[in-house]
């Protein structure tokens, strides 16, 4: 099993740029790279949660990232399949950069549980 360390969040991307202001690729890889960081906070969240000690610098970690998705899928609506873009960029990323022993299947699974966590913040700025 991997240790909390492997999973440590280091850094955060910087702030998401307006839809208009960013190249369509640049694009995609923004949303798979804050895909990629906000699975690597959940993980983390999950394996604190398991040892019993859930930091709020993790919890932070986490919810900035999603807060970032959120702003990228409203900056994109209408203009891409956001879900699509972030489990393929986001696979993508996190098997070429430092995701060894995490197999494609797992990797699915937790993004599938990061973009469902993003669906009910949609859920809930709509209402």
């Amino acid at each position: 099993m991997r240790s909390s360390a492997d999973l440590a969040i280091t850094t955060l991307a910087p702030a998401p740029v307006p839809a208009a202001a960013v190249e369509p690729t640049a694009m995609l890889e923004q949303i798979g790279t804050l895909t990629a960081i906000a699975v690597g906070a959940v993980a983390q969240a999950l394996m604190e949660r398991q040892a019993g000690l859930l930091t709020s610098a993790t919890k932070l970690a986490g919810g900035d990232a999603i807060a970032r998705l959120y702003a990228l899928r409203q900056a994109t609506l209408g203009k891409l399949d956001f879900n699509r873009v972030a489990r393929e960029h986001g696979a993508r990323l996190m098997l070429e950069h430092g995701s060894s022993g995490v197999d494609a299947r797992a990797i699915d699974t937790l993004i599938d549980g990061v973009l469902e966590i993003l669906a009910k913040v949609v859920r809930a700025q709509s209402n």
